[in-house]
């Protein structure tokens, strides 16, 4: 698995899948764990890999983030999260990074920015991985 440590880390990876512009998200897990440093999620996201020479371009894309601080999952009737048609914005506020899937800025310029977002983690690392694509994955 690929590790993001930092918001430089990310650039090439968000290069690499159009930064999640009209992504799809399949799936999402929270382990709470005993505490706070024992957080983890992950989400699969189906997303267009530049990298692919043959075959589809599409691939299933893990991302897991470790030791969670915060994190917002908030479907409404009137929205919904399971296309990403501004991408994700990958930031950093001090140790945490911070993953947003619902952008409400491109620049945001604190934590209340990304406290607008209906989906976000923020973590200490983002590790990453690519599969086949796939609508139902494990």
């Amino acid at each position: 698995m690929n590790t993001i440590w930092t918001s430089l880390d990310a650039a090439p990876f968000l290069e690499r899948f159009y930064q999640f512009y009209d992504s799809l998200v399949w799936k999402i897990d929270v382990e709470m764990g005993s505490s706070r440093r024992s957080r983890c999620a992950s989400i699969v996201v189906g997303v267009r890999d530049q990298s692919r020479t043959t075959g589809s371009e599409w691939v299933n894309v893990r991302m897991c983030f470790r030791d969670v601080s915060e994190f917002c999952i908030n479907e409404k009737a009137n929205s919904q999260i399971q296309v990403l048609s501004d991408g994700i914005r990958i930031v950093q506020f001090g140790q945490s990074l911070i993953v947003d899937f619902d952008p409400y800025t491109d620049a945001p310029e604190g934590i209340e920015d990304i406290r607008r977002s209906h989906l976000y983690f923020a973590c200490v690392s983002i590790g990453w991985e690519v599969s086949e694509y796939d609508e139902r994955p494990n």
